[in-house]
């Protein structure tokens, strides 16, 4: 096999194994072929996710080696039984939405599941869940369910925060179900738009809001206080107090501060500032040695190798713009956080001070560097100027000569 052809064997995804009766099924080769596709792993049991989704299989099986798998898609296929999954241990998410089931069953050693999610199916009822003592995310939407009897095993799913039964055929037992869903105490969302039950609830929004104090996230909207404070007044005065109470609400959460509260605030917003001045010193400080550490080196380069120069004071003005930089950036930092510029730059002034003879010292050295090179560049120059001088003389002298001869031939001349 040529390696374009084996190149183009990698990309091309793997399809899956057909019976005698041309219908697709799970194989241990077709999952781990898939695995490597999507960049997992060629041993089963190094896998912790297995998409098997959109595939067609009707059955779950062959999945006995997969121990470590974590999350598993099976949606959107035809599989009509729960099965298959007695090795998995370790299965935390199971997604089986949209297939044919009419049972929950045989997830009695899936203690580990987190997420469920048995929406679009054909299950008439809640059962066989009580081993998952982690389940914390059910979806049961659009399935048959239709009495409080369907529903009531979910009282053994202590640690639910969220339940989706909304579009199913639930209609009747409103107070029931309204009860049963209270008795879960970490219930926090709840879909149960689509059913007929929610005609039954007069105010159904405001019932179910007295009804589960726990409750965040209800249908298609969240619950605020605002809601909550709204719907109490609902129930005692109607709608003129529900208004009231929601404007009186809106008007108090303006809250006032009082005189003690406005200095706790404003000393916390010095304390603030102040860290991050200090900050700001620090980080300013440990960029200015740096550079002056680079700046002592190249200077002591600059004196040992005369050959270098050219390259080392370009660095040196490279740093020199950095240092410039470093104090622009400090000051536009100061401006955005509204940290006084004058505490910097008395902060500044003193450092400077500490430092001047030392700084001094430098620009000293820097000077006397920069007077031999001018020196040095003044002596050539002279060097150059008298050599040229020197040629102009020459110059004069050979033709003053040459002028000379000519005239002392034009008088022989003349004599004759």
């Amino acid at each position: 096999m040529s390696r374009e052809t084996s190149k183009k064997s990698k990309e091309e995804k793997p399809e899956p194994e057909k019976n005698e009766r041309g219908l697709r099924y799970i194989t241990e080769n077709f999952c781990l072929k898939l695995c490597e596709y999507l960049g997992g792993y060629e041993y089963p049991q190094l896998n912790s996710r297995l998409y098997l989704h959109f595939q067609g299989f009707h059955k779950i099986e062959n999945l006995n080696r997969f121990i470590n798998v974590k999350v598993l898609y099976l949606e959107n296929n035809l599989i009509e039984k729960i099965e298959g999954l007695e090795n998995l241990t370790n299965l935390t998410c199971l997604y089986l939405q949209n297939n044919y089931l009419k049972k929950i069953e045989n997830l009695e050693n899936n203690k580990k599941i987190v997420i469920l999610n048995l929406s679009g199916n054909r299950i008439k009822k809640i059962e066989n869940l009580s081993n998952l003592t982690k389940l914390e995310y059910f979806y049961m939407e659009k399935n048959y369910l239709s009495t409080y009897e369907d529903i009531e095993n979910i009282l053994e799913l202590k640690t639910l925060k969220l339940i989706d039964i909304q579009s199913n055929k639930l209609d009747s037992n409103s107070n029931e179900i309204l009860n049963l869903f209270s008795q879960l105490p970490n219930l926090r969302v709840l879909y149960l738009k689509g059913n007929d039950l929610i005609r039954e609830i007069s105010n159904y929004r405001r019932t179910m809001i007295l009804k589960l104090n726990n409750l965040t996230y209800l249908d298609d909207r969240p619950i605020r206080e605002e809601d909550r404070i709204g719907a109490e007044a609902f129930l005692k005065g109607g709608f003129n107090a529900e208004r009231e109470a929601r404007e009186k609400y809106r008007n108090g959460s303006k809250k006032v501060l009082s005189e003690e509260e406005k200095k706790r605030i404003k000393m916390l917003v010095e304390e603030r500032r102040r860290k991050n001045l200090e900050n700001l010193k620090n980080n300013y400080e440990n960029k200015k040695k740096e550079l002056e550490e680079q700046k002592k080196k190249l200077m002591n380069e600059f004196e040992k190798f005369p050959e270098k120069r050219d390259k080392i004071s370009f660095q040196l003005q490279s740093i020199d713009y950095q240092l410039e930089e470093n104090i622009k950036d400090q000051i536009e930092f100061n401006e955005e956080n509204n940290i006084s510029k004058d505490i910097l730059f008395e902060e500044e002034k003193r450092k400077e001070v500490e430092k001047n003879l030392k700084l001094n010292q430098d620009d000293d050295n820097n000077k006397g560097i920069r007077i031999k090179i001018k020196e040095e560049e003044i002596n050539d120059n002279d060097f150059n100027n008298n050599k040229n001088d020197d040629e102009e003389l020459e110059e004069i002298d050979t033709s003053s000569s040459k002028l000379k001869l000519q005239s002392n031939k034009d008088d022989l001349d003349a004599i004759d």
